[in-house]
């Protein structure tokens, strides 16, 4: 009687261990999270920061370009008005104006091919990150930055037909932008937009 109450106990603990009570669910869903894990989906998961990256800056090269233009028609109206610079260096700001132009064009369309992930806007934009290199050294950098991850493999693979497929197919795939990003990104933008500020409020105050 004694033997059958002991294995009764026995197995009656080894069914409470297979099935614990206290044990957290969340790690079973975890593990069942990664098991049906697709091959997209992780293809997705270890690439998605640096397609986040590389789409900021299409973003940042759209936002340059479409602050140049404007720039660059308004600096020789400036030195047109301005009775310190003589007529070589009108003559000069007229030259660059529509190279300037260009310039600001071309960060526009390779920003917006970025953004789409296309795989001919990373040449141009490479150009772009190649030049930007020559303003030292905030420009340093971020062209160097930008040239490793538009020319590395990784880049030429996120820009690929195979990877929009992978987008295409992992919808619920998603990085959150964490708050302290946000608030360096907005504070570069609120720098930014006060030097421009104080740049055109000089330039109303010299012509007024």
């Amino acid at each position: 009687m004694r033997n059958s109450d002991l294995r009764t106990k026995v197995e009656a603990a080894m069914d409470n261990e297979r099935e614990n009570p206290f044990a957290s669910p969340l790690v079973e869903d975890i593990v069942e999270t990664k098991a049906a894990e697709t091959p997209d989906e992780q293809i997705r998961r270890e690439h998605i920061r640096r397609e986040r990256t590389i789409k900021n800056i299409g973003g940042f090269f759209a936002l340059y370009g479409a602050a140049m233009i404007p720039a660059s028609v308004f600096v020789p109206i400036a030195f047109y008005f301005d009775e310190r610079f003589d007529a070589f260096s009108f003559t000069i700001a007229v030259v660059l104006a529509p190279l300037l132009v260009g310039w600001g064009i071309l960060h526009i369309v390779a920003g917006k091919g970025l953004r789409k992930l296309r795989d001919e806007s990373r040449k141009p934009s490479a150009v772009c990150s190649a030049i930007w290199m020559i303003s030292f050294p905030i420009g340093t950098m971020l062209g160097g930055y930008g040239l490793y991850l538009l020319l590395s493999k990784k880049g030429a693979y996120i820009c690929s037909a195979e990877y929009k497929r992978i987008i295409n197919a992992t919808p619920q795939t998603k990085v959150k932008t964490s708050l302290a990003t946000r608030a360096i990104l907005f504070g570069f933008l609120a720098a930014l937009a006060v030097v421009l500020g104080i740049v055109i409020g000089i330039v109303v105050f010299e012509f007024a």
